[in-house]
């Protein structure tokens, strides 16, 4: 997974701080950031009225489990080249610390995990890496908010810093991920609103409890998020946000969770998104003017690699600019494939559950 020396052959640019935050099994259209009627993005629609987060509106994943997505986000690994394995391809982390960052992961998922070891391996190329558990935390009740508490305490160096935090986000066990006091929206809420349907079928108490839940979720990840982006927002900073994938919560299949066997619009559609501080946007002018016209382009995440390089002005022999959304070779055409359906045609405008074409 690491590279030699002189592996990186240009650095154009010199960001002080780029951060990634990789959520999990957080979808976008139960976000408030994009359109849906509960407000439960506060924060970071303000940060978006500011001009100074850019969200993208046709984001998916590649998979729905994040042992495979994961992968294919920080790695040149994607649904083109899976003849190679990713762990044989150059990683996100390695290809920064060429680039001459040091390289920092706080994680509050399992150091050792049951579903894959992935997100784990590729965590432990970072110079410096702080996990806040050890064993599966499908159940866990340590909020994200804990991750903050890990970068205060560390001594983050460096004149230049590549720094990852990977999020609980809205795994299943909704209610075990945020605190009594985001404790916001119910059934009631649901129903006053007439949200708290599955098609035409009106959900039943534990379902809509379910979605509540999620939604509250969301609303504590929009708190972290953004607490996050405040530690970096007096400096010259980019910050990146994108889902692992996403949850369906009873909106087109009677189901909630992320399942290969039947999968739905809502496990993919993710939300991804860029926040610039102000001495950012001074700064690199071209930058911002490059993430604005590309929000609404189609995007999937195993090209993210090649986005986030590109922007960054970071050449490796591997990027691709067919693969960035950033660049004007961008190919907008290429198709979506997720388990053996095209997005496009197959999911998109589905309204029911899938089956997987493997």
């Amino acid at each position: 997974m690491g590279g030699g020396g002189g592996y990186v052959f240009k650095k154009s640019l010199h960001i002080p701080n780029v951060i990634l935050i990789i959520g999990e099994s957080t979808q976008r259209n139960l976000m408030g950031l994009y359109g849906y009627p509960l407000q439960n993005n506060p924060h970071l629609t303000d940060l978006q009225k500011s001009g100074n987060l850019f969200t993208f509106t046709d984001v998916v994943s590649p998979n729905v489990y994040t042992d495979y997505c994961v992968p294919k986000i920080t790695t040149f690994s994607n649904n083109d080249n899976n003849d190679i394995p990713w762990y044989k391809q150059m990683n996100i982390v390695d290809t920064m610390r060429l680039a001459g960052y040091n390289t920092y992961w706080f994680s509050n998922q399992e150091a050792l995990s049951i579903w894959g070891a992935g997100p784990q391996l590729i965590s432990r190329r970072a110079e410096h890496l702080y996990n806040s558990a050890l064993a599966d935390t499908s159940g866990a009740t340590s909020y994200d908010s804990i991750l903050l508490k890990s970068f205060d305490n560390a001594k983050v160096s460096g004149k230049e810093r590549f720094i990852v935090f990977h999020l609980m986000g809205a795994h299943v066990g909704y209610v075990n991920r945020y605190p009594k006091t985001y404790n916001i929206f119910n059934v009631k809420t649901l129903r006053e609103k007439h949200l708290d349907f599955l098609g035409s079928k009106k959900l039943d108490d534990n379902q809509a409890t379910f979605r509540a839940q999620y939604i509250n979720a969301i609303l504590f990840n929009d708190y972290v998020v953004n607490e996050i982006i405040k530690r970096f927002s007096n400096e010259d900073s980019i910050v990146f946000y994108l889902s692992d994938h996403g949850d369906e919560v009873y909106q087109v299949s009677d189901f909630v969770g992320h399942s290969a066997s039947n999968p739905t619009k809502n496990m993919v559609e993710i939300p991804f998104m860029i926040y610039v501080s102000d001495t950012f946007k001074q700064k690199h002018k071209d930058i911002v003017e490059r993430i604005e016209k590309s929000q609404n382009l189609p995007f999937m995440s195993d090209g993210f690699i090649h986005a986030f390089l590109d922007l960054l002005g970071i050449q490796s022999p591997e990027l691709d600019y067919t693969r960035s959304l950033f660049s004007k070779d961008y190919n907008k055409s290429r198709k979506r494939i997720i388990l053996g359906l095209d997005y496009d045609k197959d999911i998109k405008n589905s309204t029911t559950s899938l089956k997987p074409k493997l």
